[in-house]
């Protein structure tokens, strides 16, 4: 289900924002495993201005490497579905 959630994401940004630019992508098979890819993505590319994270999770490690690199100019993007 996630994998389907970042092709929609990936898709609909890149077509509602023509001048979107990817400048990479992580992954990770744990929550916790977000704090690290965070820390590595924004050493190798320190011009990120936002970041989509798929769900609460890992959002809440991406948070915490951005306040350890003092980065709150960031934005984050959290995809969740809900079912009732």
């Amino acid at each position: 289900a996630t994998a389907q959630r970042d092709q929609a994401a990936e898709q609909v940004l890149m077509e509602e924002y023509s001048g979107l630019e990817l400048c990479g992508i992580k992954t990770f098979l744990h929550s916790e495993d977000a704090y690290q890819s965070t820390l590595e993505i924004l050493s190798e590319h320190p011009e990120i201005q936002a970041l989509y994270i798929p769900w609460e999770g890992p959002s809440n490690e991406a948070v915490r490497a951005l306040t350890k690199l003092d980065r709150m100019d960031i934005v984050i993007e959290i995809v969740v579905f809900s079912y009732c």
